[in-house]
């Protein structure tokens, strides 16, 4: 191997490196975001829920209650 393969497959294992790195850092964030949306859903998830007791406390209510 010559001084210019060897300059060469030095550039590439180099840009290899780059972005190997550059991807495990990208995976890490879209894990975080895909955790973020699960947690924001879940939330929501939670919130309807809670919407949808107090819609029943208010119509037993206005209803006067259960018979």
């Amino acid at each position: 191997m010559d001084s210019f393969e060897y300059m060469l497959y030095g550039t590439l294992q180099d840009e290899i490196v780059t972005l190997k790195l550059k991807n495990e850092e990208l995976e890490s964030q879209n894990t975080n975001l895909m955790l973020g949306i699960a947690e924001t859903a879940e939330a929501n998830e939670q919130e309807n829920t809670n919407t949808q007791l107090a819609v029943a406390e208010l119509a037993e209510v206005v209803m006067g209650g259960v018979e």
